[in-house]
């Protein structure tokens, strides 16, 4: 069993307070050194996720991951609904039919908040948030596109998605979890039938054949598509629901799911049913995150309620019958599931009877037998036709093979292996339901052989049951708990020990309890736990058996929901999940979330007081002075809470005006926190003007509580009713482009404040686009630009550049801001453009003047008219001057030839330009050429090539004693300054001549 080792995390934007259940390492003392056991319902809950305008981004945050989700087009204004009435009459005037308003109203009868975008003549939007789950319907009032595009962008938490075979889209952190969920979209239409859409991510297909891992650790974006069947035109209104949801629930509520504990503790569970009747989905649970993710599902056409899981010795899962409800059919059909990559393969061969409601375990040797179960439905949802005969399936061949039948045809029995190798049928019944249904009271015992094994009769039980779950308990005994005969839910229990039945403790109270909703939780006490179930509705009642007796009455609290035809299992010693069934007998109506119950450690004492309550608190900064006037928006309630039982604790807060006394009304309570922290709770809705005074407990998970602490001393007044932030930040004015180069834009711009022209804002968004960007959807499809400022002080002058432009092209630019809490502008005005440069492709003239002007023994000094930047105009950037013994013909010479250092910087076209070329040999001829390059750099031709030879050694006396003046250089060209060398020698004879 793997432990609690992976932190929550901490959310980041907007914060979702996390709720988890009691997971922690449990004993196996007896009851008196444990706690009071509870059930905690597993959510974390959203406390702030609704924009509060509809043209900007939905923030969810959740542990380690967050997610912004982006609807592209321009959203009309939003307005809030508060009371029933005005939602009434919205939708008299949308004029929505009965089934679409009485969907609308189940969906929003948990909601917190309610946002409603004023509709137009097409269309209106819903937004809602719930405890577990972000919604955005869409209502279409008159045919419409059939589809919504929606930018997502993830954090730096979540590398990445995946989108599974079901349709599910789920963001996951960088360990692979999975936190939270897009569920396949559905749209419900006039006539109140649901239909399911399909959820496109980058353009993939919303039913991959396998889970399909989308890498988002570069880009961070992905473009999401709902995509829904198009209605025939009486269809409309319609309702259009893509979901966010926290993966602490199902992707989707099931009845009768399919549910069997895997080897390293999580769960699987398959199908079931909700108000598409059948699915074929699958997800995983995990204990230690405390949460689901998706796996591939079975085949289309595959779907089914109350597949059988059986767990086989390679840590696959063999997946045998069902039932498609309404008198359709069951399955003689079987998968296997592998639990390393999710895919599902069918087996070799199919059962010799199709079957739902039967039974299966799996034998000693590994093979499984199944048994039993109905080959019919009836119109009532209900299996009917009970069968005798069973199957053998034999991983190594992956097929089944006949077994030896019962004597007594049954389905939703009881089914389970004595110490001694053999297997225990208990009761059961030919149909599900029935006006006169034919319940037996018969047991038989299947053993095992090399071949088909044998049935053989044993003790029947004191008088017909079904539905009735059986355990084992530590010394070898089998308890068989409630049940039903058929007519009505029962209370007696038997104990089945060396082939006989004696009665045991009678249950409390008798409601029906489908079998995978019992289990004994701790084998080495042999504590048994039977929630939910069906007392004539179904129920949140949970029932606890314990050394030969029952708890009395059920446990306190009990289930957050009730639950009939649910699924769970045991986690570890002590602890068991429950998930699924139906709350209630409408069939419109199934969990999706998931609840665990825990043997708590420690004893009853209450939790300590809270203490260093900061009564006070001002955007998370403890206000000292009495006489502070605060609004809703700054109150807060904070406390230090401890437990002497290491439980977790919740702070709850009792505010009341002064002329009031404390009535324990009103409460405000936080969610729990972990072994004790520090907890808050905001203020309530509080009246203008009105001193207020306040009082604080602590509660544990066993919602025992501290004495209350009073806060009498410095009452406050609310001065203002809190209303959210919704100024957005002025729109640019001023935006200009100041410089444009080859391939960037310089911008500048003034910062326009927070709200409207005061204060700081947040961000900004600038982007640009090669064409005008005057809407919002030109802004939303125009390129991002990188490297914003962050925003400064309203009126600071702001600068940016954007790079990566191509050449000679015109660019439009616009520039978005938003405040923290995520207002956005309009898109900044007027909408400026530039057009980047041309790119300079024209080199420099080649150098038609280059001369040799003086020569002596070792250099050669050269003389030449500076060419130009663009051929013969402008100033070039650099000169390339070479010299060989060879002549200079090609450019290939040019590049062999030797480069001469100390080249000066062009001058401007036209000017006189001069090297000294040193280091050259006496008495040999050199042939010198020159090229020319711009910023670019362009390369100029080679320039005329020109000979110059050093004095040989011999001569160099005579020269230097020569007296003549030097002539004119006859190679240079017209136009060439003056660089002949005007020398005048003394005519004193040297010594020594």
């Amino acid at each position: 069993m793997r432990r609690l080792g992976k932190s929550l995390g901490g959310a980041a934007l907007l914060t979702l307070a996390l709720t988890p259940c009691l997971i922690r390492p449990t004993n196996a003392n007896t009851s008196a050194a444990r706690g009071t056991p509870s059930f905690r319902l597993l959510q974390r809950t959203l406390l702030a996720a609704l924009p509060t305008s509809l043209d900007r981004p939905l923030w969810i945050a959740d542990g380690p991951v967050d997610v912004q989700c982006t609807r592209l087009g321009v959203e009309p204004a939003p307005l809030t609904l508060t009371t029933t009435a005005e939602l009434n009459a919205q939708f008299d005037r949308w004029e929505l039919p009965a089934p679409t308003r009485d969907f609308l109203r189940e969906k929003m009868r948990d909601a917190w908040e309610i946002r409603l975008a004023q509709s137009t003549t097409e269309k209106a939007t819903l937004h809602m948030r719930g405890q577990e789950w972000a919604e955005e319907f869409e209502i279409l009032l008159h045919p419409s596109p059939a589809s919504f595009h929606y930018a997502l962008q993830v954090g730096k938490g979540a590398p990445g998605l995946a989108l599974a075979p079901a349709g599910h889209l789920e963001v996951l952190d960088s360990e692979g979890t999975a936190w939270l969920r897009m569920p396949r979209p559905f749209f419900i239409d006039a006539q109140g039938e649901r239909h399911d859409g399909a959820l496109l991510v980058n353009g993939l297909g919303a039913e991959p054949p396998d889970v399909i891992r989308i890498d988002l650790s570069d880009s961070h974006t992905a473009e999401l598509t709902v995509v829904f069947p198009t209605p025939a035109p009486d269809a409309y209104p319609i309702v259009i629901d893509p979901t966010w949801s926290l993966t602490t629930t199902m992707s989707e509520g099931r009845e009768r799911p399919g549910l069997v504990a895997l080897e390293d503790g999580r769960a699987l569970v398959v199908g079931g049913g909700n108000l598409t009747l059948a699915l074929n989905s699958a997800e995983v649970f995990d204990p230690v995150t405390l949460t689901w993710t998706t796996t591939a599902s079975l085949p289309a056409g595959q779907e089914r309620w109350l597949p059988i899981l059986t767990l086989l010795q390679s840590g696959k899962v063999l997946l045998t019958g069902g039932f498609l409800p309404e008198g359709t059919s069951t399955f003689n059909t079987a998968y296997v599931w592998n639990p390393q990559n999710g895919a599902w393969t069918t087996t070799a061969t199919t059962m010799s009877s199709a079957r739902a409601y039967h039974g299966a375990v799996r034998l000693d040797d590994g093979r499984v037998l199944v048994a039993g179960g109905g080959t019919g439905v009836d119109s009532l949802y209900a299996a009917d036709n009970a069968v005798t005969s069973c199957d053998v399936y034999d991983p190594a061949t992956n097929s089944f093979s006949p077994a030896a039948a019962m004597a007594n045809a049954r389905l939703l029995f009881g089914f389970i292996r004595l110490d001694n190798g053999t297997f225990l049928a208990v009761g059961g019944a030919t149909r599900e339901w029935a006006a006169s249904i034919d319940v037996t009271s018969a047991c038989e015992i299947y053993t095992p052989d090399s071949g088909a094994g044998g049935w053989a009769a044993t003790s029947s039980l004191a008088a017909p049951r079904f539905q009735c779950a059986v355990v084992r308990l530590p010394a070898g005994e089998i308890l068989r708990l409630p049940g039903s005969d058929g007519l009505a839910p029962q209370t007696s229990c038997e104990i089945f020990n060396a082939g006989t039945w004696t009665p045991a403790a009678p249950a409390p109270e008798g409601h029906d309890n489908y079998w995978p909703m019992a289990a004994i939780i701790s084998p080495s006490t042999g504590v048994v736990l039977q929630p939910g179930g069906n007392l004539f509705g179904p129920v949140n009642k949970v029932h606890r058996y314990e050394a030969g007796t029952w708890s009395g009455p059920p446990i306190e609290p009990a289930m957050n929901a009730n639950r009939d035809y649910g699924a769970g299992y045991r986690i570890e010693e002590g602890k068991m999940m429950v998930c699924g069934g139906r709350p209630d007998d409408t069939f419109t109506n199934f969990n999706s979330s998931t609840e665990i119950y825990e043997d708590l450690p420690g004893s009853n004492a209450p939790p300590d007081a809270p203490t260093a309550l900061q009564q006070r608190q001002i955007d998370d900064v403890t206000v000292v002075a009495d006489t502070t006037v605060l609004t809703a928006a700054q109150f807060r309630c904070r406390a230090a809470l401890t437990d002497p039982n290491g439980d977790d604790v919740r702070l709850q807060v009792e505010i009341k005006s002064t002329a009031l006394g404390f009535d324990g009304t009103g409460l405000v309570t936080s969610a729990p926190l972990a072994a004790g922290g520090t907890a808050s709770v905001p203020s309530a809705t509080l009246a203008n003007g009105i001193a207020h005074h306040w009082r604080a407990r602590t509660l544990d998970a066993k919602d025992a509580a501290s004495a209350w602490v009073e806060f009498e001393e410095g009452a406050f007044e609310i001065e203002d009713l809190w209303t959210p932030d919704i100024t957005a930040p002025a729109a640019v004015t001023d935006l200009a482009v100041t410089l444009m180069t080859v391939d960037t834009a310089t911008l500048q711009w003034t910062a326009p404040g927070d709200d409207g022209a005061t204060g700081t804002a947040t961000t900004y968004d600038v982007r640009y686009s090669t064409s005008p960007i005057v809407t919002d959807a030109d802004f939303n499809g125009a390129t991002s630009a990188s490297g914003e400022p962050a925003p400064s002080a309203a009126g600071t002058i702001e600068s940016m550049g954007v790079v990566g432009l191509s050449p000679s092209t015109t660019y439009h630019f616009a520039v978005k801001t938003a405040d923290e809490a995520f207002n956005w502008s309009v898109i900044s005005g007027p909408n400026p453009t530039g057009t980047t440069a041309s790119p300079d492709i024209t080199p420099p003239a080649a150098v038609t003047t280059l001369g040799v002007a003086a020569v002596n023994a070792t250099t050669v000094t050269l003389g030449w008219t500076a060419p130009g930047d663009d051929a013969g105009t402008g100033t070039a950037t650099a000169y390339d001057i070479r010299y060989s013994t060879a002549p200079i013909t090609t450019d290939a010479n040019f590049l062999a030839a030797t480069a001469a250092t100390g080249a000066p910087v062009p001058s401007a076209a036209g000017t006189a330009e001069s090297l000294t070329v040193g280091g050259l040999a006496s008495g040999v001829t050199h042939y010198f050429a020159v090229k020319t390059a711009d910023e670019v750099p362009n390369w100029s031709a080679i320039s005329n090539v020109v000979a110059g030879s050093t004095w040989a050694p011999a001569d160099d006396k005579k020269k230097r004693c020569a007296l003549s003046a030097p002539g004119a250089i006859g190679n240079l060209a017209n136009g060439l300054a003056v660089l002949a060398i005007l020398a005048t020698l003394s005519l004193r004879k040297p010594r020594g001549l």
